[in-house]
């Protein structure tokens, strides 16, 4: 639990700074923001279906939540993945290559709609693919 309320309380934190003030509203930061977004719904999410599965010690959420926690864990995961990778681009041309272009907010608005959507496809196998099966040990 202090996990999540001290990363909730961090990524909104940033999300609030960037949100009130203009000047901060730049496309390194613009980066951060997403990563800061990819963090909150992780925290809301990931944990939430692991504490109800450790709560009750048996599945309770049925075939679409077995469908849906897959799927929603990878992609969110994968979703700030991406972000970082692209973070690092974007400090690798400001520090170590100086003269390449830089990412402009068009082209931030791009990386990270490819990150979402990037993220979503990549886990769309577990939505599709993986099956909930009741043992019948359990019920012995």
């Amino acid at each position: 639990m202090p996990v999540i309320i001290f990363g909730l309380y961090g990524n909104f934190v940033i999300l609030q700074l960037v949100v009130m003030n203009r000047a901060l509203r730049t496309p390194t930061n613009m980066l951060v923001c997403n990563m800061a977004v990819a963090d909150v719904v992780t925290l809301l999410i990931c944990p939430a279906m692991f504490m109800i599965n450790d709560f009750y010690q048996n599945y309770q959420l049925g075939s679409i939540g077995c469908k849906m926690e897959g799927f929603m864990d990878v992609a969110f995961f994968i979703t700030a993945v991406l972000n970082l990778s692209a973070v690092s681009y974007d400090r690798l041309t400001a520090i170590v290559l100086p003269t390449e272009t830089r990412l402009t907010m068009w082209g931030v608005r791009f990386v990270i709609a490819f990150t979402w959507l990037g993220g979503f496809l990549i886990a769309l196998p577990l939505a599709l693919y993986r099956t909930y099966k009741v043992s019948m040990k359990s019920f012995n």
